[in-house]
């Protein structure tokens, strides 16, 4: 059941809908779940991520409206600022990766350590600069 409403989150952020993320939440949604997001063609999980990696994903895409609905939801519900999808990049490393100041500033002003880094090589500052 747990899953079934963590997916419901997830469904609601791809979907641009921040009123069926906040319902999924008010239902018991963790914030901090990180679920399979990509597959490959044999169905093995290719991306897995944290609601807000998805949510800051799909924002710097350009294609969410309103831009950042969703990320400010689940910063202000406490999630996890420093999960990185499986490819190591962390919100604050994919907003700046793409440019997204605002953000970035979101992030930062929600306690995102600018220099934290599941590995050296992703960290926010190298990103900003790639």
């Amino acid at each position: 059941m747990e899953m079934e409403i963590v997916l419901d989150a997830a469904r609601a952020i791809m979907q641009n809908n921040p009123d069926g993320l906040r319902d999924a939440m008010a239902r018991g949604a963790d914030v901090n779940s990180v679920v399979d997001c990509a597959f490959d063609d044999d169905g093995t999980p290719r991306v897995t991520a944290s609601l807000l990696t998805i949510a800051t994903s799909r924002d710097i895409f350009g294609r969410s409206r309103p831009p950042h609905a969703c990320c400010e939801l689940l910063v202000a519900a406490g999630a996890d600022l420093t999960c990185a999808n499986s490819a190591g990049l962390t919100p604050l490393c994919l907003a700046c990766l793409k440019g997204c100041t605002t953000m970035v500033a979101l992030f930062l002003a929600a306690g995102a350590d600018p220099n934290y880094s599941t590995c050296p090589s992703k960290s926010p500052l190298l990103c900003a600069i790639y």
